[in-house]
């Protein structure tokens, strides 16, 4: 079974790096930032030559701040529109 992992770092910061080492190759994550959480160049350098690294993907998100959660609705929806394209894969989402 695989894992995919949805990270708000507006909610996590850096701890997104903990859970990527922990990771399996078969793993994957997203993380998902805004204007508000840039992910520094400083942050992903030690990541890139690892084996995980294409298993990585940052979506940075353009959205109007009429709430505070709006990056969690994002996400979310992500998610739900994921799941609902694997349904039946053997897949844990984190």
């Amino acid at each position: 079974m695989n894992k995919q992992y949805y990270v708000d770092v507006e909610n996590v910061g850096t701890y997104w790096t903990d859970l990527f080492e922990k990771m399996d190759i078969n793993d994957y994550m997203y993380l998902y930032t805004s204007s508000n959480t840039k992910i520094t160049y400083g942050t992903l350098i030690p990541y890139m030559h690892d084996a995980k690294w294409n298993n990585l993907e940052i979506k940075e998100t353009y959205l109007i701040c009429l709430q505070d959660n709006n990056l969690d609705c994002f996400l979310l929806s992500d998610l739900n529109t994921k799941m609902k394209q694997e349904k039946g894969v053997n897949t844990e989402y984190v």
